[in-house]
C-alpha cells in the first residue's frame, strides 16, 4: 500500500484540468492509495472535499510561497498510513501498472523513479471508461514522446530513506537529480521501473511562474537549489539507476552510468583505509551490476 501525496499548484485554465485528471487517476489505482494534497493555492481544499482525500493546508515555504522539500516530505512521513510514500508532480497521470511495478519490489529500503512519457491533453479524461488508461496509451503513441532521464516527477520511496535534505524549492530546476544523489549517499537502492510503469506528463506552460519557464529553471530558487549543495557532481537522473524493474524482474543494471554515480558518492558511502580495500569495493560493484543499458528500453 502507498500513501501518495503532492502539492498542486493555482487550478485555473489547463492547469486545473489537467490536475483533475492527474489526482483523479491516483485515486482509482488499486490496491487503493491514500493520498494527501498539501496546500493552500486555490482550488485544493476544492477537490481534496469532491474525491474524499487528505487535505494538509498547512506547509512550510520560502519567501516566494514554494513548498520546501525537507518540510513537506517529513510531513508526509509523519501522517502517512502506510510505510511506501510516493511525491507525484501533480500533472503526472499514473496507471494501473503503477502499484504492480511498486509492489514487485522486494527490497527493505529503496527509491524508485521512472522516466516520463509527454503527451498533450486538453479536455478532461472520463474515468467511467474503463479502457481510458489504454486510450491515453494510443495518445502518446500518435504523438507523445519520452521525457529526458533527467526530468524527474515521482519519486516512490520507503519511510526513513531521506537523512539531514535541504530546504529544496520544490518544482524548481536542480532539487530532483540531487534527491537521487542523496539516496546514493545513503546506500539506498535506485530502481528504475521505467520498462513496468507508466508516468505520464500532460504537457503544459509555464503561466505558474511571474517569469515563465525562464523562472522555474534559471530564477532565483533555481539559483539557490544548485547551491544549497556545492560539489557540482552530485546531479544524477534515472540512468543512474542501481537497478531496473524489467519483466523478468528487479535486476542489477550494468551500466556506465551507475558506476559513475557509485564513484561520485564513493567518498560518503565508504571510508577507504587502503587501496586494497578500494579494490575490493570496486569489484564488489562490478559483481552486482551486470545488466545492460538497452534493458531500460521502453515499449508502451
Amino acid at each position: 500500500m502507498i500513501t501518495i501525496f503532492s502539492t498542486p499548484k493555482k487550478f485555473e485554465g489547463h492547469i486545473k484540468v489537467i490536475q483533475t485528471n492527474a489526482i483523479k487517476s491516483w485515486t482509482l489505482l488499486e490496491p487503493k492509495c491514500e493520498v494527501i494534497l498539501f496546500g493552500k493555492e486555490q482550488g485544493t481544499a476544492e477537490i481534496a472535499e469532491k474525491l474524499n482525500i487528505r487535505h494538509i493546508p498547512d506547509v512550510k515555504t520560502n519567501e516566494f510561497g514554494t513548498p520546501l522539500v525537507n518540510h513537506m516530505f517529513a510531513d508526509a512521513e509523519k501522517i502517512a498510513s502506510f510505510p511506501v510514500l510516493a511525491y507525484v508532480n501533480s500533472d503526472i497521470i499514473l496507471c494501473r501498472d503503477f502499484t504492480r511495478a511498486a509492489g514487485r519490489i522486494k527490497m527493505k529500503k529503496f527509491l524508485l523513479v521512472a522516466r516520463r512519457w509527454n503527451v498533450r491533453i486538453d479536455e478532461y479524461i472520463d474515468f467511467n471508461d474503463k479502457e481510458w488508461d489504454k486510450k491515453i496509451c494510443m495518445k502518446i503513441r500518435e504523438g507523445g514522446s519520452i521525457g529526458a532521464p533527467t526530468g524527474i516527477d515521482l519519486f516512490v520511496f520507503t519511510k526513513g530513506i531521506w537523512k539531514g535534505l535541504p530546504p529544496f524549492a520544490i518544482g524548481r530546476a536542480s532539487y530532483d537529480p540531487k534527491l537521487l544523489y542523496f539516496a546514493y549517499c545513503g546506500n539506498v537502492p535506485l530502481v528504475n521501473i521505467s520498462p513496468a510503469a507508466k508516468a505520464i506528463h500532460q504537457n503544459h506552460t509555464y503561466s505558474h511562474h511571474p517569469h515563465g519557464k525562464n523562472g522555474v529553471y534559471y530564477g532565483e530558487e533555481a539559483r539557490r537549489n544548485k547551491q544549497l549543495i556545492k560539489n557540482g557532481i552530485t546531479n544524477l537522473c534515472i540512468r543512474n539507476a542501481s537497478f531496473i524493474l524489467t519483466k523478468c524482474g528487479c535486476l542489477p543494471a550494468l551500466t556506465l552510468g551507475h558506476l559513475q554515480a557509485v564513484l561520485r558518492t564513493l567518498p560518503y558511502r565508504v571510508k577507504i583505509k587502503s587501496i586494497s580495500r578500494f579494490l575490493r569495493f570496486i569489484k564488489h560493484a562490478g559483481d552486482n551490476s551486470f545488466i545492460l543499458k538497452k534493458l531500460e528500453h521502453l515499449d508502451i
